[in-house]
């Protein structure tokens, strides 16, 4: 037996491959809307389902209590509000579950809490405090910031940077206090990846999912979602450059079509857009912002109800534009969709071609049908939101400044009754011309070859009625003389 006392380097090898194998960690999410819920008109239901927060479910403090905090793409900062209702305004979702530090018995404050003046994109103030952050059965202390002084009143915030776009304050917080780089000080993660998964393809108003870290799909064997772990092929993967440390990337090609005919481009669709070759992938909105130029094609989608049965109204409270239907339109909204604008988005980087069309644009709520599009500015481009990241699965590390893509997986997409048709009589063409050959080269040679005399038999030929006769004859004088025989042979005739 080995004594492994004495290689000390032979267990740390063993324990660095443990955690390399065992690296990837999963975090519960629940989607909720930034501001509290309002069904009083569409205006106001469209803008729940278009601001949205993407919440990271914790577990955390002595005793143990589960918080629930967003994720933040656009810093570093990890920080925990304590029990902030109060600095809530009367509009912001606030039907949360908070941190309270009075409640826990492991907290502790950091030793440089009262020696710098911190400061973030989120907050100006902040204590430098830590407490238990549990993983499944495993727990660890970790620091975070509590903020005193708010920009924007929230439960708290996991940033998903590495480095913070702080315009706020005149230097980032360190990089070494991200919530990425505590994972990785703690051997609780070793990479810097992280994919974003949902747990169902319907739309639901709080929908759920899971944050993975450490590690892209691949990795994990087991099924991620609603996704297969075969879908997930390492030696498939594309990436892509991130612009900016964002989830944006540039695309090759933008093209245009009516309803769901790709050859059916529309002239001159982004010739007026100044930024429609950029795509920003966008977790925290429920809908598709589409340039404000393009509005014009998704009308004529309308063109017939608008005003009666559809309608082209603002967010409550935004300069933003969308569409909806009352309900009574019924199977009448199939006719907005063959009209409808879908959209091809070329990346030759990551060597796909996405789309989005009606059939993923459409939702049904009380008594209204929403489109999830809508439209802002020029200026601002795409951000495509759930609709395009529930189809299409994305991994991203901030490290690497990639964005990660399977190339080999494939969405499901109906075949065209016409294909169908085409494919079936096709299909019957060759099958109907295979067994003509067959039978010409097989079974009519053989009809027509002559018959050998050592195969002829009577079954070969068609008698008529004369020679049926005196074939009879012939057998009645055959049996008459064999009974002559047996008659003599009884009498001795035939006896030797």
């Amino acid at each position: 037996m080995i004594d492994f006392r004495k290689y000390p380097l032979i267990i740390l090898t063993l324990f660095s491959l443990f955690f390399k194998v065992n690296s990837q960690l999963k975090i519960p999410l629940t989607y909720f809307p930034k501001y509290k819920y309002n069904d009083s008109s569409p205006s106001t239901i469209i803008t729940d389902i278009i601001f949205q927060r993407l919440y990271a479910n914790i577990e955390i403090g002595t005793p143990k209590s589960t918080i629930q905090i967003p994720l933040l793409f656009d810093t570093n900062e990890f920080f925990i509000g304590d029990e902030p209702l109060n600095l809530f305004d009367n509009k912001s979702f606030s039907d949360l579950k908070f941190y309270s530090m009075s409640k826990s018995s492991s907290d502790e404050e950091e030793d440089d809490s009262y020696d710098i003046d911190f400061c973030g994109v989120y907050f100006m103030l902040a204590r430098h405090m830590r407490d238990y952050i549990y993983f499944g059965d495993r727990k660890e202390y970790f620091s975070f910031y509590v903020p005193i002084s708010f920009h924007e009143v929230l439960s708290g915030g996991i940033g998903m940077r590495l480095i913070s776009d702080n315009h706020v304050c005149d230097k980032s917080l360190p990089r070494n206090r991200s919530f990425f780089e505590l994972l990785k000080m703690k051997n609780i993660i070793n990479r810097y990846d992280f994919s974003i998964f949902f747990n169902s393809k319907e739309y639901k108003r709080e929908e759920e999912g899971f944050l993975l870290l450490g590690g892209l799909p691949q990795d994990v064997d087991e099924d991620l979602g609603y996704y297969k772990k075969e879908d997930f092929d390492e030696e498939k993967i594309k990436k892509v450059n991130m612009k900016s440390y964002s989830l944006k990337f540039d695309l090759d090609k933008v093209l245009g079509y009516y309803g769901k005919n790709q050859n059916n481009l529309i002239e001159d669709f982004t010739s007026g857009a100044s930024n429609f070759m950029t795509i920003e992938l966008d977790f925290n909105d429920g809908g598709i912002q589409i340039p404000l130029y393009l509005m014009k094609f998704y009308q004529q989608a309308f063109e017939g109800y608008l005003g009666n049965l559809c309608y082209n109204e603002n967010f409550s409270g935004w300069n933003k534009k969308f569409f909806y239907c009352k309900k009574e339109i019924g199977k009448d909204i199939n006719k907005i969709k063959e009209k409808f604008p879908g959209v091809i988005f070329q990346s030759n980087d990551l060597n796909y071609t996405f789309t989005l069309e009606a059939d993923d644009l459409f939702v049904e709520i009380g008594n209204n049908i929403y489109c999830l599009v809508y439209f802002y500015s020029n200026t601002d481009g795409w951000k495509l939101g759930k609709p395009f990241l529930k189809k299409y699965q994305f991994s991203f590390n901030y490290d690497a400044k990639n964005i990660i893509f399977y190339q080999n997986y494939e969405v499901k997409k109906v075949v065209p009754i016409y294909v169908l048709i085409i494919a079936i009589v096709g299909t019957l063409i060759v099958v109907g011309v295979i067994a003509f050959l067959v039978f010409k080269f097989y079974f009519g040679g053989r009809c027509l070859r002559k018959k050998r005399a050592n195969e002829l038999q009577d079954d070969d030929y068609a008698y008529t009625s004369k020679d049926e006769e005196k074939i009879q004859n012939a057998k009645n004088d055959n049996n008459q003389e064999q009974q002559n025989n047996d008659e003599n042979d009884q009498l001795g005739i035939n006896s030797e």
